[in-house]
């Protein structure tokens, strides 16, 4: 039986030509700066805390569908869902935006992020994913976040990555 081929897509910076931390930070600045530092606060706690927090008092605010999408990555993976590839988001985002994003564009057969406790980023991205797929999966990132899940990938698709990072990780893999 042939095992479908699972591609795993970052969500910022990668899907989305922004930071949802940033927006989410943002907004609160705009509309209540206590509500800003009180979530600067939870940093003690972990960057997971620290972004369960803003999206928990803010994220809401964030119109979903009027981020800048990367046009391009979601065409990649209409086709490669049209291929019969299963399509997950995996984002170090909080959850809760990570969910609205998924179900906006319905392209996702799964969507993870972070959870308050955990921040699915770099490192622990890469962990993740390798124990979720332990058959292979695709990457696809721009970042210097996204070198631990690229090189724990059997392929990696980059997205407007700086040169001297794809130079790095042709070195590393």
């Amino acid at each position: 039986k042939k095992m479908t081929k699972t591609i795993c897509v970052d969500l910022d910076g990668t899907l989305v030509r922004s930071d949802l931390l940033h927006e989410c930070f943002l907004q609160a600045i705009r509309l209540a700066p206590a509500t800003a530092f009180s979530a600067l606060l939870r940093l003690r706690e972990g960057k997971a805390a620290f972004k369960r927090s803003l999206t928990e008092k803010v994220g809401s605010l964030i119109s979903i569908e009027h981020l800048p999408f990367n046009e391009d990555v979601i065409d990649y993976l209409k086709g490669e869902r049209a291929r019969g590839c299963r399509i997950e988001l995996v984002s170090g985002s909080d959850q809760m935006l990570v969910d609205r994003v998924a179900e906006h564009l319905c392209l996702f057969d799964a969507g993870y992020g972070s959870d308050g406790r955990r921040n699915l980023s770099g490192a622990a991205k890469a962990a993740f994913l390798r124990r979720r797929h332990p058959q292979g999966f695709v990457y696809v990132g721009g970042d210097r976040a996204d070198l631990a899940p690229w090189m724990a990938a059997d392929e990696a698709v980059c997205v407007n990555t700086a040169p001297g990072l794809l130079r790095e990780l042709r070195s590393r893999c």
